[in-house]
């Protein structure tokens, strides 16, 4: 609810989709050698929501 709520009423931008992951994984914690895990999991959800933003036709700035 706070990822979503991070979005509603800002524009289709991978930086506020970026901002949006960031509140999603603020509490994720890596472990020795999978802590990359992580950021491929920002960018994931970035390009995952860039590409659902594309298809839905969302006003892009």
């Amino acid at each position: 609810p706070e990822a979503e709520a991070a979005l509603i009423g800002k524009p289709a931008t991978p930086d506020q989709f970026r901002a949006a992951a960031r509140v999603l994984l603020r509490d994720a914690k890596g472990h020795e050698h999978n802590s990359f895990k992580i950021e491929l999991a920002e960018r994931a959800i970035v390009r995952a929501l860039t590409d659902a933003a594309d298809r839905k036709g969302a006003p892009r700035p």
